[in-house]
C-alpha cells in the first residue's frame, strides 16, 4: 500500500515529499482508488482526514503549517502504515510567499 502523488512535481511519485513554507495552508485530497479504507494523518499538525472508502471517492484535509521541520504523514488505518503508507511534509522557515498550496494525493494497492 502506497500514496501516489498526482499533481505537479509530485506525480507519478511514489510517497512524496510534500513541500510547503511556513503560514502556509495545505490542502490534502485523498481518493480511493481501490475501494479500501483509508485516511491521512498529519499529528505534528494536528489534522487526520474522515476515513475514505470506495472507488473513486475523496476526502480533504487542511490545516496551516506553523513550524519548519520534516513531519511525517500516513494512514492511520491499522497495518496500512507498516505496508508503506507514509511520507514526509518538508517545511522552510520564513512567511510564505505564495497563497494556498494544494496537494493530492492517491492511495493505491501493490498487487
Amino acid at each position: 500500500m502506497i500514496f501516489i502523488g498526482v499533481e505537479a512535481d509530485i506525480a507519478g511519485l511514489t510517497n512524496p515529499t510534500l513541500k510547503a513554507k511556513v503560514g502556509v495552508t495545505v490542502s490534502i485530497t485523498l481518493t480511493s482508488t481501490e475501494g479500501i479504507e483509508h485516511d491521512i494523518a498529519i499529528p505534528d499538525f494536528n489534522a487526520k482526514s474522515r476515513p475514505v472508502s470506495g472507488a473513486s471517492n475523496s476526502v480533504t484535509v487542511s490545516f496551516v503549517v506553523d513550524k519548519p521541520g520534516t513531519f511525517p504523514y500516513f494512514c492511520s488505518v491499522p497495518g496500512h502504515r507498516e505496508a508503506g503508507m507514509e511520507g514526509n511534509i518538508y517545511v522552510i522557515g520564513g512567511a510564505a510567499s505564495i497563497p494556498e498550496l494544494q496537494i493530492t494525493v492517491r492511495s493505491l494497492r501493490l498487487p
